[in-house]
């Protein structure tokens, strides 16, 4: 407490002045209660600190001067021998050869302290060297980036984006429960959590209501996947994402497909299909009205559609239909030496062209409504006009005008930012594959083929696609994606028989020639009638 200006009173002084205070005798109590307003209540105040400082300063001693001693060591060094005065102690009194003074031990220092606070920088680092450090736990594929835990792939993710999470510099949103296989590792691992600043990733407490073990969530995953029924009925995708078509140039690649109007013959002069072709680079569209859609008519409107502009493309894409199958039109894309391709998945369209098409179409219905019109052939190349001079925000520009000048620059702004998509799948796994049953197939149907194919090689596109074997290990024409295979692992050796063809007896033994239900004639073998099981169990 300080009274005035300079003095600082201690508890017990300020205890003191206050006990005077109470006595009648003591005029310092008036002095308080009123203002100091004149120079003898302010000298009556100030004599009293001054005895309080005086007491003070005799009650407080010297310090005592510092001395150089040695300092006497623990209890756990003294000796027997110990000698009471040292400075008497010849040589010939000194301890006996085989016994010796020890050292003191040096003073145990403190560990170096951690810093409190753990930047996400840091954090990422950490954890990226812990993982590096237990290659036997953790495996990093640098090509694509994945991690996986004792060979088994746990996120979608690639490393860089899962140390980000982890370290909170960018947290993943929505729920990741494969990372709760991540976090379980690290824990058995030995990674510190103070490195882990994504409150989502801490390690559970076995104790806490809300924590719970992943092997159960594990088990039930590989059950389901190895039963029949359940990867038989698998919930099929709504939509597969599938790889961007990567065009070099103008006229690098195009895509063809037919428009058919058949309800619209009569109004035409006969005219029902339309012949689109499309680059795929410039989104340029051409096109032509066709009365059939015979090899020979198809052939003849292409090649008019190339001498036109003389567009050339390298590559042709289109699918199979006989019109585009047949010797006339191979031979035309021949002599003009452009690569005639095809899909070989049959739920792989021209999809350029088919959004071409969607456009002309919605064109000319609104043509028909203002018009009250149906002759379409009469409006097509102004349709066909419009929409190669219609500004494109993909692009950038209209289709008209795109160069091989300006192809650098729209090339980048198509295909320069994309995100590579990590495999799903690895070699060796075991899938069943989409059936063809078209958009409006029966829910009371099984989606999913009966035969069982396994993945054999892994094409890393940024949508990584697969190649597939027969269990003949004769490989399936065509790629897939991972919305199209569902993992099984059968849990036995038997195949369920369709039909019994024939049957013979060889060297005593019964045998049956068999078809396998799901699987084509070239699976058919003979059977010894000893590997029968029957479903009755």
């Amino acid at each position: 407490m300080s009274y005035g200006k300079y003095v600082l009173l201690t508890i017990e002084e300020h205890q003191d002045l206050i006990a005077r205070l109470k006595r009648p005798e003591d005029r310092v109590d008036e002095l308080l209660k009123g203002p100091l307003d004149n120079d003898s209540k302010v000298a009556h105040l100030r004599s009293h600190l001054t005895n309080i400082v005086q007491n003070r300063l005799a009650t407080v001693e010297e310090p005592p001067e510092r001395l150089a001693t040695v300092e006497e060591p623990p209890e756990r060094f003294k000796t027997s021998h110990a000698v009471q005065n040292p400075k008497n102690l010849t040589r010939s009194d000194s301890l006996p050869a085989d016994q010796t003074v020890p050292t003191p031990q040096p003073p145990i220092t403190q560990p170096p302290t951690i810093p409190t606070t753990i930047s996400p920088d840091l954090a990422k680092s950490e954890f990226l060297k812990h993982i590096n450090k237990h290659p036997n736990i953790f495996q990093v594929d640098k090509q694509a980036g994945t991690l996986s835990i004792h060979g088994q792939r746990i996120s979608i993710h690639n490393i860089n984006r899962i140390a980000e999470d982890i370290s909170n510099k960018s947290p993943l949103t929505g729920v990741q429960p494969t990372l709760i296989i991540l976090s379980e590792e690290l824990k058995k691992s030995g990674y510190p959590e103070r490195y882990i600043l994504n409150p989502k990733r801490k390690y559970k407490s076995r104790t806490s209501p809300r924590s719970f073990s992943v092997k159960p969530w594990k088990q039930v995953v590989d059950y389901l996947h190895s039963n029949d029924t359940y990867t038989r009925h698998y919930p099929k995708s709504k939509s597969i994402q599938h790889n961007l078509w990567v065009a070099k140039g103008p006229d690098s690649h195009h895509m063809a497909d037919l428009a058919m109007l058949p309800t619209l013959k009569s109004h035409n002069k006969g005219f029902c299909y339309i012949l689109v072709v499309v680059d795929v680079f410039s989104r340029y569209v051409f096109a032509r009205p066709l009365k059939n859609k015979e090899c020979a008519t198809v052939t003849k409107a292409y090649d008019e559609i190339l001498r036109s502009k003389w567009r050339i493309p390298t590559r042709l894409y289109t699918d199979k239909g006989t019109e585009f199958m047949g010797k006339q039109f191979r031979k035309l894309c021949s002599d003009l030496g452009i690569i005639h391709q095809n899909p070989k998945n049959t739920n792989v369209k021209a999809c350029y062209a088919e959004n071409a098409i969607m456009r002309i179409k919605r064109q000319l219905e609104k043509w028909f409504t203002t018009t009250k019109s149906y002759e379409w052939t009469r409006i097509l190349p102004e349709v066909v006009d419009g929409l190669n001079t219609t500004f494109m925000t993909s692009l950038g520009t209209t289709p008209e005008k795109v160069t091989w000048k300006n192809a650098p620059k729209i090339w980048n702004r198509l295909y320069g930012d994309t995100t590579k998509r990590c495999a799903k799948f690895k070699i060796g796994d075991t899938v069943r594959i989409l059936l063809d049953n078209g958009p409006f197939a029966k829910g009371t149907r099984a989606k999913w083929t009966e035969e069982i194919f396994k993945v054999i090689k892994i094409v890393p596109y940024d949508i990584p696609v697969y190649i597939l074997a027969d269990t003949l290990d004769r490989e399936v024409d065509g790629i897939w994606y991972e919305e199209e295979m569902v993992l099984y692992n059968k849990s036995d050796d038997f195949f369920e028989i369709d039909k019994v063809i024939r049957k013979r007896t060889r060297k005593g033994v019964q045998e049956y020639f068999v078809s396998f239900k799901g699987y084509d004639s070239s699976f058919n073998s003979w059977v010894p009638a000893d590997n029968f099981k029957s479903l009755d169990g």
